[in-house]
């Protein structure tokens, strides 16, 4: 847009220079040919013979001047014509880039919506499916936690049985890491680490669960 207007103002401005110029040049020939005129015709007392006061010198022949002056002003207007003929061809090549400089804009504003529309739908579809992923990992790490709950005995309302707090199977340990199957060691450890964020005391947590947590994982670490 910094550059359009600059180049709309040269649009406007361009013609009316050239036609003042045309007529400054115009002007300028016109005073040198009447300069001339008057030098070529002025009296030269040297070369004229001796006049009586009552015989004034003879004016020039006005068919010659005449004649002179309208060669002059038909090449004014020939000048003129082409100046007009080179104006309208400026200004008609200077639209046509106008319009092509507009097209190439268009094209290039019509790919950045496509290409931010893309993104916007990519990001989209990232973040569904960051989202899905998180609610299935708390999913199965609620599910794997009922499970293992569900194998001991409570004493108390928010402690499990001392007899059962320290000795886990890898059965136990593989279903509240939310393992099933064959896996590696690459694979139980990033079920650990995801759990780990979500049952952490430091993101609203509880001790009991990251200590059976990593009960699992020494399990796992150990059979493996």
């Amino acid at each position: 847009m910094e550059l359009l207007i600059p180049l709309v103002l040269a649009m406007l401005v361009a013609p009316v220079f050239l036609l003042w110029r045309a007529e400054v040049d115009r002007r300028a020939k016109a005073a040198e040919i009447r300069r001339r005129l008057r030098r070529a015709y002025r009296p030269r007392h040297r070369e004229q013979p001796q006049r009586t006061a009552h015989r004034p010198p003879p004016p020039p022949e006005k068919s010659v001047l005449d004649e002179y002056l309208r060669k002059c002003a038909e090449r004014d207007s020939e000048y003129l014509k082409r100046e007009q003929e080179r104006n309208a061809e400026y200004l008609r090549r200077l639209k046509e880039r106008r319009a092509k400089f507009q097209k190439e804009m268009n094209r290039i504003l019509t790919a950045a919506d496509a290409k931010r529309a893309k993104y916007q739908k990519e990001r989209r579809r990232k973040q569904e499916e960051s989202r899905r992923r998180e609610e299935e990992a708390r999913r199965r790490a609620e599910e794997a936690s009922r499970t293992y709950y569900r194998n001991f005995h409570w004493q108390g309302q928010n402690q499990p049985n001392s007899q059962h707090s320290e000795t886990m199977t890898r059965d136990q340990a593989r279903q509240v890491l939310g393992l099933s199957g064959n896996f590696s060691e690459r694979e139980m450890k990033k079920a650990f680490n995801s759990l780990m964020l979500k049952v952490h005391p430091d993101h609203g947590g509880t001790d009991y669960l990251a200590r059976h947590l990593t009960t699992a994982r020494e399990t796992l670490l150990k059979s493996l």
